[in-house]
């Protein structure tokens, strides 16, 4: 009985101490990724600033060929915005601040989930 208690202390132990650690995490997290692409810089960007261009390279669209898109009224450029629904569901990004062959940063969000920042970054090799 007595070892019975003891094991049970000790999940307990456990099960506290995974909850603190849970507790303590930072409560949002950055993702990054990086590509080479052997192009000017401002080739990509003005693939990248004008969401009439995503159809043509979007891994989600290759992924999932039923993917309707709805191009907004501005497709390029600040305000620029599109959305989409597949099967896993629908969301939608926009185009909040650029710097002209450089950087662009939007929106995205996905269903009714808090929306995320983008930000893309062009760097000449």
């Amino acid at each position: 009985m007595k070892a019975l208690k003891y094991i049970l202390f000790l999940i307990l132990i456990l099960i506290i101490g995974f909850t603190i650690y849970i507790a303590v995490q930072p409560n949002s997290f950055e993702v990054k990724r990086s590509r080479t692409i052997h192009a000017p810089a401002e080739v990509i960007y003005n693939n990248v600033i004008d969401f009439k261009n995503w159809e043509a390279w979007s891994s989600w669209v290759e992924k999932d060929p039923e993917t309707v898109i709805t191009l907004g009224e501005q497709t390029k450029g600040i305000g620029g915005s599109y959305s989409w629904m597949d099967k896993d569901g629908k969301g939608k990004m926009k185009t909040l601040a650029t710097t002209e062959h450089a950087s662009i940063d939007q929106e995205l969000q996905f269903g009714d989930f808090e929306p995320s920042k983008v930000h893309w970054e062009f760097t000449p090799l």
